[in-house]
């Protein structure tokens, strides 16, 4: 992957399951993502290691917010492959992953 060239990733829904992003290495730069669940994370993953995990929350009275989470300064180095996952028991809409 060309060094100065972004990439984002796109998911309309996830619930209950682990989406591969990116298969390679590559820099997690941001994640944003909505739900209409009032307490939600989503963790992020380097090939089978957990790196973190971006909590959320949404304000039921007006839907879904936009949760959004940046990486600080260069971004989070991920060296196998890059993958979210979303627990069963809540559903995010409108993933949006930026990587490089």
């Amino acid at each position: 992957m060309d060094s100065t060239h972004v990439s984002s990733y796109f998911k309309e829904s996830a619930s209950g399951e682990t989406v591969d992003v990116y298969d390679g290495p590559c820099t997690f730069k941001s994640v944003s993502f909505s739900s209409p669940d009032s307490s939600i994370y989503i963790q992020i993953i380097d090939g089978s290691t957990d790196l973190f995990r971006v909590y959320g929350g949404n304000y039921p009275q007006y839907g879904g917010v936009p949760n959004v989470a940046t990486a600080p300064a260069l971004g989070v180095r991920i060296s196998e492959s890059l993958k979210f996952s979303v627990p069963a028991s809540v559903s995010v809409s409108y993933v949006t992953i930026v990587y490089q």
